[in-house]
């Protein structure tokens, strides 16, 4: 009798999986693995210095025009931070050669003290930026030794870790230092995870891919929109794409200004969140990185902002979606894209041969499970 029971449970699941293959792997996943969601911070910010908050920070944020060193700022920061559910935190940093690169390099160091003084939970690794644009030539032991040094030992508990070692990602910039990135003249350090993180072909985890979903090394990004018409000359002009334009363009190459839902009316943000989601529940990606909580410039904060362009003026706009789907995903919610730009589906739209193949195992299954239930109950009158 137990034998059939459990063939007859046995049978049912197997067809259930065949019959729903996507339901069943989203449960699976949001019980067994839970993706890890990171976010680039920069600390470039200088109140006093007219090169930071210039004329082409068109949007301000809610706390005004910041030092990024400031520790005040810095703890409402990764309360907010926090508050979102961000599992981990990409600190920007440009190397000591200069001044910029010696207060980012102390605003960095700020904030992980701030953190190790707060007793967050949140995770918090470094990007190293192409700092050196005259010689294009790194000295990666240096920079290893000083990472190691000055941000993992002393805060070894507040430091993610990728595949077992702390992280650190190196940032592509072609058009300035490609020596930092390239996989051909870079050294790496056995006491680390490296990423390259940038759009070319051989960068390991995506910046931004606004064009068109490209997963990499189990990673996918979302963006609220790009922006850079504000960096350009004024008489240069600028384009504006569509949320998904299939045709490939380089940010960071472009000699005109890129515009993509500058308005935030054509709900990039929001397809961006439902195909991370939905590649994560099919199990393709583990991390989702977000570009950005405070980059102004290339305008993808999605801190809390006085918007210059938004349809809708509500500081926590972007904010206020970025919890919601985050939320979703903890939540293993089901996401319907729309659209003809996407492709990914979660259901078939009408039985395939499997799928009935799947049905009629979980039904064959079902009438054994009846029959023992039916035959148990006779034994106990």
């Amino acid at each position: 009798m137990k034998l059939s029971k459990i063939l007859g449970v046995f049978c049912i699941l197997i067809g259930l999986s065949f019959f729903f293959p996507i339901g069943l792997g989203q449960i699976m996943q949001t019980s067994d693995d839970q993706a890890k969601i990171g976010i680039f911070y920069y600390v470039w910010w200088e109140a006093t210095n007219p090169n930071s908050w210039d004329s082409t920070c068109v949007d301000t944020p809610l706390l005004g025009w910041y030092d990024s060193n400031d520790p005040m700022i810095i703890s409402q920061h990764l309360s907010s931070l926090e508050e979102l559910g961000i599992d981990f935190v990409i600190v920007s940093w440009w190397g000591t050669e200069d001044r910029f690169g010696g207060f980012t390099d102390m605003s960095a160091k700020e904030v992980f003290q701030v953190a190790n003084n707060s007793q967050t939970n949140l995770k918090f690794a470094i990007l190293v930026e192409p700092f050196d644009i005259e010689n294009e030539v790194y000295d990666y032991d240096a920079i290893y030794n000083q990472i190691y040094n000055d941000f993992f030992l002393p805060y070894s508990s507040l430091y993610y870790e990728e595949d077992g070692n702390p992280l650190i990602c190196f940032y592509n910039d072609p058009g300035y230092a490609p020596s930092l990135t390239d996989p051909e003249c870079m050294s790496f350090d056995s006491r680390f995870t490296c990423k390259i993180v940038g759009e070319e072909p051989y960068t390991q985890w995506m910046y931004i891919d606004l064009v068109k979903s490209v997963v990499r090394e189990n990673q996918v990004s979302v963006t609220p929109r790009f922006d850079n018409s504000f960096l350009v000359e004024s008489k240069m002009e600028f384009q504006i794409y569509p949320r998904f334009d299939e045709g490939m363009y380089d940010f960071e190459r472009s000699q005109i200004g890129t515009q993509i839902d500058p308005r935030l009316d054509q709900e990039v943000y929001d397809h961006e969140w439902q195909k991370a989601i939905q590649l994560w529940q099919q199990g393709q990606v583990k991390t989702i990185l977000i570009s950005s909580w405070n980059e102004y410039y290339e305008r993808t904060a999605i801190e809390p902002h006085f918007d210059a362009s938004a349809f809708d003026r509500n500081p926590y706009l972007l904010y206020n979606k970025t919890r919601t789907y985050i939320e979703q995903l903890r939540q293993g919610k089901p996401i319907s894209l729309e659209g003809p730009e996407l492709s990914i589906k979660v259901i078939p739209e009408y039985p395939s041969a499997l799928s009935w193949f799947g049905f009629l195992t979980a039904f064959s299954g079902s009438i054994v499970v009846l029959k023992y239930r039916y035959r148990k109950r006779e034994d106990n009158n």
